[in-house]
């Protein structure tokens, strides 16, 4: 993302999905015309135990149905990559998005072990996104190491991620602090 003057989108809806933009995405082209270069996708957003704690699938169900239709509104039919940092919450929920509108998924991952405290259904879940990024846009690893060795690994992730976006998908519950409140800042 090439930081400017954003534009941001508020829309009335629990966690207050925010897109921020530093360009307009162009209409879609006529179908005779080129290929329209992909528009890069990121999210940012709060871990379960900030949305609604881990046990609701309706509401995780619900989640993802909004980032399909937030993408969808997006892209404009366009092609599309979606990116996400892949922590539990917001970020699994956009690449259960990405899945199910068969897009191609670019993981930023910000260390190895990243899953290690993780129960073993989303472990799980985990590995399955990765292997659908690795068949579709592509694994980036942040670091090498452990959160252990690099405790500013997300951080850096969130980064990397915003870096490599055209637009941003927030899900964030506007609190001056943690990860989210970070990732909106430097989006701006």
């Amino acid at each position: 993302c090439s930081v400017g003057a954003p534009t941001s989108y508020r829309s009335h809806w629990q966690a207050k999905p925010v897109c921020i933009q530093p360009t307009m995405p162009e209409a879609a082209p006529a179908a005779e015309g080129p290929i329209p270069h992909p528009i890069h996708i990121m999210v940012t957003g709060h871990r379960p135990h900030k949305l609604w704690g881990y046990n609701d699938p309706a509401r995780d169900k619900a989640l993802v149905e909004r980032l399909k239709s937030e993408i969808n509104r997006i892209r404009l039919d366009g092609p599309a990559i979606i990116i996400s940092g892949m922590a539990l919450g917001v970020d699994m929920a956009m690449a259960q998005a990405a899945v199910e509108l068969q897009l191609p998924l670019k993981a930023f991952v910000p260390c190895t072990q990243q899953d290690a405290k993780w129960s073993q259904e989303y472990k799980t879940k985990y590995s399955f996104y990765l292997e659908y990024a690795k068949r579709t846009a592509g694994i980036t690893w942040v670091t090498r190491g452990t959160y252990a060795e690099d405790p500013d690994c997300m951080n850096k992730r969130n980064k990397a991620m915003v870096d490599s976006s055209d637009i941003a998908i927030a899900v964030y519950d506007g609190q001056p602090s943690g990860g989210t409140y970070h990732c909106v800042a430097y989006l701006k």
